[in-house]
């Protein structure tokens, strides 16, 4: 999940929350699921260079924040090296 959220992350220029499904689980082919909560941010600039703003321990339910900037987001949306939100306004929808 973690490779899934930083690649969200760094192509939509913006922060991305996982909140993990933990122990045991008999609808699925997986029997228990390991995890931790993190809180992700685009790979560019002022950023992490990992892309992880925060991260809980791993396999345990609890509550993770983290203060995150509007305004080095709206830096990275205009000047970053990912240029899919710069270009969002040329699309057109069918």
């Amino acid at each position: 999940m973690r490779t899934g959220c930083q690649a969200r992350a760094l192509e939509n220029q913006c922060y991305v929350v996982q909140a993990p499904t933990l122990g045991v689980m008999n609808w699925q082919e997986q029997e228990e699921c390991i995890d931790a909560a993190g809180i992700y941010t685009p790979i560019d600039q002022e950023f992490p260079l990992d892309g992880l703003l925060q991260k809980g321990p791993l396999n345990i339910s609890q509550w993770i924040y983290a203060t995150i900037a509007l305004k080095k987001l709206a830096v990275v949306r205009q000047e970053g090296e990912v240029r899919n939100y710069f270009d969002w306004n040329k699309q057109y929808l069918i």
